[in-house]
């Protein structure tokens, strides 16, 4: 894919073109998105742990709730201390949230730090989407905010696909690597 004739810009060179920095960022984000694949587990983790399902739940509910306020902390505070300083602090204090996590016994302290992983879990997000926006010039911005929404994407999905693979027989025998249409575990939902 190169240029047309109009000269216009084509994908491929605007993404060959975007700066280290900005890949730095994507990249980043991209790894951050593995770490987003524990708040699931934390059900099962609690359930292990004995407590009900509800109150499984309702940790899972008060990381929501956390995830439902940070981006307006996070803009907030990528305003206040600077955006570099809130991704880094998001990052250490995401970390330190869950290890606390995993460590606490007692279910109120459970669910004030699911609230507190929620909250500084998905905080730098503004602010690597403003750093983004001010390492970039505008002509390629749209193709730079694409390529990390896929790369967002990237990992869920990944992660699907393992657990598809390692689950044989999951969702009545639906498995990613087989097109849509008859299939065995389809037939045998079927009756056949």
């Amino acid at each position: 894919m190169t240029e047309d004739s109009a000269g216009r810009r084509t994908l491929r060179r605007n993404i060959r073109e975007l700066s280290p920095h900005a890949w730095i960022l994507i990249g980043g984000s991209f790894i951050n998105r593995f770490g987003s694949f524990v708040v699931p587990f934390l059900v099962l983790y609690l359930r292990q742990r004995h407590f009900s399902i509800a109150r499984s739940g309702t940790a899972l509910a008060a990381y929501g709730a956390g995830e439902l306020i940070a981006s307006p902390v996070g803009g907030y505070l990528a305003d206040r201390i600077g955006r570099r300083w809130t991704i880094a602090l998001s990052m250490y204090a995401s970390a330190a949230a869950m290890l606390a996590l995993w460590r606490v016994d007692t279910y109120g302290l459970i669910l004030v730090f699911a609230f507190l992983a929620g909250l500084v879990s998905e905080a730098r997000r503004p602010a690597s989407i403003a750093l983004l926006t001010d390492l970039v010039p505008a002509t390629p911005r749209v193709t730079v905010f694409a390529v990390l929404r896929r790369h967002r994407r990237v990992p869920r999905e990944h992660v699907l696909r393992v657990a598809l693979r390692r689950r044989r027989g999951l969702l009545g025998g639906l498995r990613h690597d087989r097109p849509a249409g008859p299939s065995r575990g389809n037939q045998e939902l079927a009756g056949r």
